[in-house]
């Protein structure tokens, strides 16, 4: 039987109380969203941005989600759900990918939308996933994810014509509703199979930070203080643990 170390306990909090935590911060990232579709940041701005969040994941999963996986008494299970959460991350990117590379306006801003969407709730997702591991985790991976979803805002506005842009806050809403139904999926089942949870989860942080937001800095000039927004980043998941 599957089980898991005496130290090991999931959060407290209730799928209705992630849901709202969550929700604060989609309100936070559409508003920072408007902000960026108005006043453009700079490319290399973008990218110290981008690293100091895949800072924060990595400082995340590797701080606060990883020993708890490791805790577990059943590698096997665990093994086996990295892997899976590997494989559907990885077919989930080229689907959604597929979705935005058509030319045709109409079809464009449409398949925007629909992998936005699918974006925002697997982040969601991963929000819900994270607090159940604790909630220093969950606070990491919301704010990250949240400074993701800013950068997903404005680029979506820019893609919708205009009287399309009221779409974008139902879009938003994606967010929180997959950390709602993470939290409460995971909530009505037994602490065995939390942590397989989390195993599948972190599989996808790990692709989210380094083929998704690390990927898009490599065509970028950084200078070494860029560079150094990932340490700062990792450092401060550091600093949360701490104090």
């Amino acid at each position: 039987m599957k089980t898991l170390a005496p130290h090991v306990k999931r959060c407290q909090m209730t799928p209705n109380e992630i849901f709202f935590y969550t929700l604060t911060f989609t309100v936070i990232a559409f508003i920072l969203g408007l902000l960026l579709s108005v006043w453009r940041i700079s490319i290399k701005g973008e990218s110290a941005i981008h690293h100091f969040v895949a800072g924060i994941i990595l400082g995340a999963v590797s701080i606060n989600l990883f020993p708890k996986i490791l805790s577990t008494h059943n590698p096997n299970t665990i093994i086996i759900s990295f892997f899976l959460g590997a494989i559907f991350i990885v077919f989930l990117d080229s689907f959604v990918s597929k979705l935005t590379k058509n030319k045709d306006g109409n079809t464009k801003s449409m398949g925007a939308v629909v992998s936005a969407s699918i974006d925002l709730f697997i982040d969601g997702i991963l929000i819900g996933i994270a607090f159940i591991g604790g909630k220093s985790a969950g606070v990491s991976i919301a704010i990250s994810l949240t400074l993701c979803a800013t950068f997903l805002t404005a680029s979506l506005g820019k893609i919708l014509h205009r009287s399309k842009v009221v779409i974008v806050p139902a879009v938003l809403l994606s967010l929180p509703l997959g950390s709602y139904f993470a939290s409460s999926f995971l909530s009505k089942h037994p602490s065995l199979y939390v942590m397989e949870t989390l195993a599948f989860g972190v599989s996808a942080l790990l692709y989210l930070a380094i083929e998704e937001l690390l990927k898009k800095t490599h065509g970028t000039k950084d200078t070494p203080w860029i560079k150094m927004c990932f340490f700062l980043g990792f450092i401060a998941i550091a600093a949360l643990k701490f104090y």
